[in-house]
């Protein structure tokens, strides 16, 4: 009896474990990082990767450089860059010029 009651606790345990776990919201944009792509003449948006590709115009500035730093991806539901320290201040460097 008392290895009945201790299997069915440790079942319990188990099964509230796997429930507490945050499911994915269905309607983000994104889940993972595959979810998202560049896009752009210079590759500075980002977006979905189901979508079509955004198109711009293709003038060169120099902070365009900075975006070859970071990366585009899924960040709380919705694509976007995944800004550092150093990609800052590669922007008011390059900005200053």
């Amino acid at each position: 009896m008392r290895t009945l009651v201790i299997i069915l606790l440790t079942s319990l345990v188990i099964l509230a474990a796997c429930q507490s776990q945050e499911q994915p919201d269905p309607n983000a944009e994104c889940q993972t990082d595959e979810d998202c792509m560049t896009s752009g003449c210079s590759s500075t948006l980002c977006q979905k990767a189901n979508d079509n590709p955004t198109y711009t115009t293709c003038e060169w500035q120099e902070q365009y450089a900075c975006y070859r730093q970071i990366s585009c991806g899924c960040n709380q539901g919705s694509c976007n860059w995944q800004e550092t320290q150093e990609f800052q201040a590669c922007l008011k460097e390059k900005q200053a010029i």
